[in-house]
């Protein structure tokens, strides 16, 4: 994922559209290009784990990854567990 726009005509991976988070690629584009280079390949890399997306460029290969453990507040872990009750039921196509 060089660009975003590249992202267009990739409706199936359910990054937008009815049901999700962002309404249309528009919108999608709008919140995500403010995230920055890091953003794509951690994007990237998560739609590869998937299996959503295939890369010739991306590889795991001499990845560095560090694990941090946090705690969070209550009011974080409300927040995490209704997203991810969210995520379970809205699930991608």
């Amino acid at each position: 994922m060089t660009e975003l726009s590249n992202l267009a005509y990739c409706e199936r991976l359910g990054l937008w559209g009815e049901g999700r988070a962002f309404k249309d690629f528009e919108a999608f584009l709008k919140v995500v290009s403010k995230k920055g280079i890091f953003f794509l390949e951690m994007l990237a890399m998560e739609l590869k784990r998937e299996g959503a997306y295939v890369s010739r460029g991306l590889s795991f290969k001499k990845a560095e990854f560090e694990t941090l453990s946090i705690t969070l507040s209550t009011e974080q872990t409300q927040v995490y567990d209704a997203a991810a009750m969210l995520w379970t039921l809205n699930p991608k196509p």
